[in-house]
């Protein structure tokens, strides 16, 4: 049974890696909504890496992916995201200066990441 577990394990793992590099690897520019919408394939990432052995994980080559600090930008963003939603029903005086920040610290985020899919 552990071999037959371990062959699931990593074709488990080789789907969930596909999908991750087919929604991240294109070739146009993404936006933090593109990133947003990927957070269930890299959450379901962290939660393998979290309880598999780590021979299934690098039969795989998960760790040539930085889909670490993709999974932390994309936490980084929906932070963001959250106080974007709120910041725009504020009735902050410094409510267009933040927002300003907050859309700057969105985009310098999604340069990051950019960077970061193009070394998968």
């Amino acid at each position: 049974y552990q071999q037959a577990f371990t062959e699931y394990a990593r074709g488990w793992v080789n789907d969930i890696a596909q999908q991750a590099k087919s929604a991240l690897l294109i070739d146009t520019e993404l936006s933090h909504s593109h990133y947003l919408q990927q957070a269930d394939v890299l959450e379901q990432m962290h939660f393998l890496d979290l309880f598999l052995h780590d021979d299934i994980m690098q039969s795989v080559k998960l760790d040539d992916l930085n889909w670490r600090n993709i999974l932390d930008g994309v936490a980084e963003l929906s932070t963001l995201q959250v106080l974007e939603e709120h910041l725009n029903h504020s009735q902050l005086e410094e409510r267009d200066a933040l927002l300003r920040w907050c859309h700057k610290k969105q985009r310098n985020m999604v340069q990051l990441m950019d960077q970061e899919t193009q070394y998968w």
